[in-house]
Protein backbone atom coordinates (compact mmCIF):
# COMPACT_ATOMS: atom_id res chain seq x y z
CA UNK A 1 0.00 0.00 0.00
CA UNK A 2 1.38 3.28 -0.86
CA UNK A 3 0.54 6.42 1.06
CA UNK A 4 0.19 9.82 -1.02
CA UNK A 5 2.28 12.34 0.48
CA UNK A 6 2.41 15.97 0.33
CA UNK A 7 5.70 17.92 -0.15
CA UNK A 8 6.49 18.37 3.68
CA UNK A 9 5.37 14.29 4.16
CA UNK A 10 2.22 14.58 5.95
CA UNK A 11 -0.04 12.14 4.67
CA UNK A 12 -2.48 13.29 2.08
CA UNK A 13 -5.66 12.17 4.35
CA UNK A 14 -5.02 14.10 7.01
CA UNK A 15 -3.75 17.02 5.27
CA UNK A 16 -7.57 16.41 3.85
CA UNK A 17 -8.52 15.94 7.53
CA UNK A 18 -7.02 20.03 8.36
CA UNK A 19 -8.49 21.32 5.26
CA UNK A 20 -12.36 20.40 6.26
CA UNK A 21 -12.01 21.14 9.50
CA UNK A 22 -10.68 24.36 8.67
CA UNK A 23 -13.66 24.93 6.36
CA UNK A 24 -15.97 24.11 9.02
CA UNK A 25 -14.74 26.95 10.94
CA UNK A 26 -14.75 29.40 8.39
CA UNK A 27 -18.61 28.71 7.22
CA UNK A 28 -19.91 28.06 10.35
CA UNK A 29 -18.10 30.38 13.10
CA UNK A 30 -17.35 33.88 11.30
CA UNK A 31 -19.95 36.50 10.66
CA UNK A 32 -22.05 38.10 12.30
CA UNK A 33 -25.03 35.88 13.50
CA UNK A 34 -27.50 39.05 13.46
CA UNK A 35 -27.85 43.02 13.72
CA UNK A 36 -27.27 44.60 17.20
CA UNK A 37 -28.79 45.30 19.15
CA UNK A 38 -29.38 48.91 20.86
CA UNK A 39 -29.00 49.10 24.64
CA UNK A 40 -32.34 49.34 26.54
CA UNK A 41 -32.72 53.17 27.84
CA UNK A 42 -34.35 54.26 30.84
CA UNK A 43 -34.36 56.60 33.22
CA UNK A 44 -33.66 55.09 37.06
CA UNK A 45 -35.70 57.00 39.86
CA UNK A 46 -33.83 59.29 42.19
CA UNK A 47 -34.26 58.97 46.12
CA UNK A 48 -35.79 61.85 47.41
CA UNK A 49 -36.42 62.65 50.80
CA UNK A 50 -33.39 61.51 52.07
CA UNK A 51 -33.13 62.11 56.14
CA UNK A 52 -31.21 61.53 59.01
CA UNK A 53 -31.81 60.71 63.08
CA UNK A 54 -28.80 61.18 65.27
CA UNK A 55 -29.15 58.31 68.34
CA UNK A 56 -26.12 58.83 70.26
CA UNK A 57 -22.93 58.57 67.84
CA UNK A 58 -25.09 56.44 65.63
CA UNK A 59 -26.52 57.79 62.74
CA UNK A 60 -29.34 56.66 60.85
CA UNK A 61 -30.14 57.52 57.37
CA UNK A 62 -33.93 57.05 56.15
CA UNK A 63 -35.34 57.01 52.93
CA UNK A 64 -38.37 55.62 51.02
CA UNK A 65 -38.25 53.15 47.86
CA UNK A 66 -39.00 55.18 44.83
CA UNK A 67 -41.99 53.80 43.15
CA UNK A 68 -40.37 52.85 39.79
CA UNK A 69 -41.87 49.72 36.97
CA UNK A 70 -38.70 49.23 34.91
CA UNK A 71 -38.26 47.36 31.59
CA UNK A 72 -39.70 43.58 31.13
CA UNK A 73 -36.82 41.77 33.08
CA UNK A 74 -35.30 45.30 35.03
CA UNK A 75 -36.44 45.42 38.85
CA UNK A 76 -35.03 48.04 41.53
CA UNK A 77 -32.39 46.18 43.30
CA UNK A 78 -30.67 48.14 46.10
CA UNK A 79 -28.99 51.59 46.88
CA UNK A 80 -25.37 52.34 47.41
CA UNK A 81 -24.73 54.76 50.28
CA UNK A 82 -21.85 56.92 49.27
CA UNK A 83 -20.42 59.05 52.60
CA UNK A 84 -17.66 61.85 52.41
CA UNK A 85 -16.06 62.85 55.21
CA UNK A 86 -13.63 65.80 56.37
CA UNK A 87 -12.36 67.10 59.99
CA UNK A 88 -15.18 69.90 61.27
CA UNK A 89 -11.92 72.50 61.35
CA UNK A 90 -11.34 72.14 57.54
CA UNK A 91 -15.15 71.73 56.23
CA UNK A 92 -16.29 74.28 53.82
CA UNK A 93 -20.05 73.95 52.15
CA UNK A 94 -18.66 75.41 48.87
CA UNK A 95 -15.45 72.95 48.46
CA UNK A 96 -15.89 69.89 46.94
CA UNK A 97 -15.76 66.60 48.44
CA UNK A 98 -14.63 63.14 47.55
CA UNK A 99 -17.87 60.43 48.08
CA UNK A 100 -16.62 57.08 48.51
CA UNK A 101 -19.08 54.21 48.97
CA UNK A 102 -20.05 53.63 52.86
CA UNK A 103 -22.76 50.52 52.09
CA UNK A 104 -25.13 48.96 50.09
CA UNK A 105 -28.50 47.88 51.17
CA UNK A 106 -29.99 45.55 48.61
CA UNK A 107 -33.93 45.63 48.29
CA UNK A 108 -36.54 43.60 49.99
CA UNK A 109 -39.13 42.39 47.63
CA UNK A 110 -41.93 42.52 50.81
CA UNK A 111 -40.67 46.00 51.33
CA UNK A 112 -40.98 46.97 47.46
CA UNK A 113 -44.57 45.49 47.61
CA UNK A 114 -45.80 47.85 50.61
CA UNK A 115 -43.86 51.01 49.98
CA UNK A 116 -41.58 50.71 53.40
CA UNK A 117 -38.61 52.99 54.51
CA UNK A 118 -35.43 52.13 54.02
CA UNK A 119 -32.77 52.62 56.54
CA UNK A 120 -28.62 52.36 56.23
CA UNK A 121 -26.93 53.09 60.08
CA UNK A 122 -23.40 53.47 60.82
CA UNK A 123 -21.24 55.09 63.46
CA UNK A 124 -19.89 58.12 63.44
CA UNK A 125 -16.78 59.79 64.59
CA UNK A 126 -16.77 62.98 66.48
CA UNK A 127 -14.95 66.26 65.26
CA UNK A 128 -16.20 65.27 61.80
CA UNK A 129 -18.26 66.88 58.88
CA UNK A 130 -20.17 64.11 57.23
CA UNK A 131 -21.88 64.15 54.04
CA UNK A 132 -24.05 60.99 52.42
CA UNK A 133 -26.08 60.76 48.97
CA UNK A 134 -28.14 57.84 47.98
CA UNK A 135 -28.18 56.38 44.44
CA UNK A 136 -30.81 53.24 43.79
CA UNK A 137 -29.42 50.38 41.28
CA UNK A 138 -31.07 47.27 39.16
CA UNK A 139 -30.25 43.47 39.07
CA UNK A 140 -28.76 44.22 36.18
CA UNK A 141 -26.16 46.80 37.45
CA UNK A 142 -27.12 50.03 35.91
CA UNK A 143 -27.15 52.81 38.85
CA UNK A 144 -29.41 56.08 39.05
CA UNK A 145 -28.25 59.75 39.82
CA UNK A 146 -27.42 60.75 43.09
CA UNK A 147 -29.79 61.85 46.33
CA UNK A 148 -29.91 65.27 47.66
CA UNK A 149 -26.83 65.26 49.87
CA UNK A 150 -27.21 65.48 53.30
CA UNK A 151 -25.17 66.84 55.55
CA UNK A 152 -23.87 66.01 59.35
CA UNK A 153 -21.57 68.02 61.68
CA UNK A 154 -20.76 65.56 64.67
Amino acid sequence: MTLIRNQRGIPFHRSLFFVAVGAFFLVFACGQKGPPLPPVEFELPVVEDLSYELEGNELKLTWPVPDWKGPEGIRLAGFNVYRAKVKLSEACDECPVRFEKAGDVEIDRVALQFGSDVNYRESLEKSYQYRYKVTAYTNTGQEGDDSPVVTVNY
